[in-house]
């Protein structure tokens, strides 16, 4: 049976993109933990797990935990775009004020869909935690994104060392969020060092996307690597 939820994996090398298509994961998501919660990888890692992937499969690429710079910041989704992704993900870590994040993704925005080659997607994150790092409120996502005119919305944890999402987020949060989301035809996606009591969890909810690493890793997030039998593991939680 399949889930109705999509699985979106974070993977670091191509080594882990072949464990994930074993697994029949969904969305590989190619990023850099050594370099934050969204860390932004090598356009030659980013090009080399593409190249393996089935043309079914979808390869999501992280700028990373952005400032806010638009300039800069459209650069680097420009250089993305080459990378034949089919999501380019943002997570607004240094921006506080809804003004001048709906102004960095409308900039992000346009400079995607310049870019005639293929239709690739813009995920707009935010974090649970924001308060922690003086983040926009993660509950305006969703808002931002309509007005940027982005495609997806996503909460995601800023410190994966101290919490997950529902450490951050009540479920009442969680599906308002979601509902506005949705009010907006924005595709949905959650993530944040969830364990196997957040998936239960969040699978109640309306959510499209989950998104995983640490709990498909041995060793750590950073430092470990995914296993197939953890990944296997979750894809069977996601379709019970």
């Amino acid at each position: 049976m399949e889930a109705r939820i999509k699985f979106l994996l974070s993977i670091v090398s191509t080594e882990e993109a072949k464990v994930a298509l074993r697994a029949g994961v969904d969305i590989l998501d190619v990023k850099n933990p050594a370099e934050g919660s969204l860390g932004g990888h090598f356009p030659s890692q980013i090009i080399a797990i593409r190249k393996i992937c089935p043309s079914g499969v979808k390869v999501s690429a992280a700028v990373g935990d952005i400032p806010n710079k638009p300039g800069f910041v459209s650069q680097a989704a420009w250089g993305l775009c080459f990378c034949e992704v089919d999501y380019i993900k943002i997570g607004l870590w240094g921006i506080r004020s809804v003004r001048d994040a709906i102004y960095l993704v409308q900039k992000v925005s346009e400079t995607i869909r310049s870019y005639k080659k293929k239709k690739i997607k813009l995920v707009v994150a935010g974090y649970a935690d924001a308060y922690k790092i003086k983040a926009v409120d993660p509950l305006k996502i969703p808002f931002i994104a309509r007005e940027g005119n982005a495609d997806v919305v996503m909460i995601d944890t800023a410190r994966k060392n101290r919490g997950n999402l529902l450490t951050y987020l009540t479920i009442q949060d969680i599906c308002q969020f979601l509902d506005n989301a949705r009010k907006y035809n924005l595709v949905t996606a959650l993530a944040g060092k969830l364990d196997k009591k957040c998936i239960y969890t969040l699978k109640n909810t309306e959510v499209d996307i989950i998104g995983i690493r640490s709990l498909a890793c041995e060793g750590g997030r950073i430092k470990g690597r995914i296993s197939f039998k953890k990944v296997h593991h979750i894809k069977q939680l996601l379709c019970r």
